[in-house]
């Protein structure tokens, strides 16, 4: 598995794994869940969180037992008018 915590996508702080072909990706501003297939769907374009929430809030779970075991530095929340910053805390196992 591959984990990140920083700025995942558009600009949006949030948290990040890879587990087999699957990417959940949290939002920390939004408080929203996203989930993708990369084998059937390279390009992020298609969101399976409301077809697959099961797989959505289990993939989600590992994510938050792997922050917690790393003890990953979390972002602080910004407001969402305000362009995030490139970089962010980041962290890998």
């Amino acid at each position: 598995m591959q984990f990140k915590v920083g700025n995942c996508k558009r600009g949006v702080s949030g948290s990040t794994c890879k587990v087999g072909d699957h990417k959940p990706l949290e939002f920390f501003e939004e408080g929203r869940l996203e989930l993708y297939n990369l084998r059937d769907a390279i390009g992020q374009q298609r969101d399976l969180a409301k077809e697959k929430p099961e797989l959505t809030r289990g993939l989600h779970a590992k994510l938050k037992a792997w922050r917690a075991q790393v003890d990953a530095p979390m972002p602080g929340k910004r407001d969402l008018q305000t362009p995030a910053q490139s970089g962010g805390a980041t962290r890998a196992d």
